[in-house]
């Protein structure tokens, strides 16, 4: 039963990390509705930072796994093997996980959807702006130039 202690334990601290790093998806996301691009790239950067977290605690889920005798085997499949007593504790902390796994990947889904918006804006507006220097709207100086423009020209 100790042994399984060590699996109890990646499991809260797998779902701790999973809120946390919803935590900050979801500021993230407000960032990037803000149009705060610095404060997105802190995020990004923390995110960063965070999936060498994940890749720590999942090596340390390998290495426990490996040591009690579950190697490649899934949650569901260790839990199945578990006494009966512990099996209750162990599908509530695999059905948080799963719970907030699901919300994380939701939340990254908006962040990086508005992101893909924001960027989609930003190339249109950048074509329309390159469209309009083309057709000689502007002026060196950054004037607008009446006058026909390209594609009202009349000339052959």
């Amino acid at each position: 039963m100790e042994n399984n202690a060590k699996l109890r334990d990646i499991l809260i601290e797998t779902n701790s990390f999973l809120k946390e790093i919803t935590d900050l998806e979801k500021k993230k996301f407000d960032f990037v509705l803000k149009n705060n691009i610095s404060r997105v790239e802190e995020c990004m950067k923390s995110e960063q930072a965070m999936m060498l977290k994940l890749r720590g605690l999942d090596r340390k889920r390998e290495a426990v796994q490996k040591e009690l005798g579950f190697e490649n085997m899934s949650f569901k499949e260790i839990i199945g093997t578990l006494a009966e007593d512990e099996k209750h504790n162990f599908d509530a902390l695999f059905d948080e996980m799963q719970k907030n796994l699901k919300l994380y990947k939701e939340t990254s889904k908006l962040s990086q959807d508005a992101i893909e918006i924001n960027l989609h804006r930003l190339d249109k507006y950048l074509s329309e702006l390159n469209g309009a220097e083309a057709a000689g709207v502007y002026n060196e100086k950054g004037s607008v130039v009446r006058g026909e423009s390209s594609f009202r020209s009349r000339r052959v």
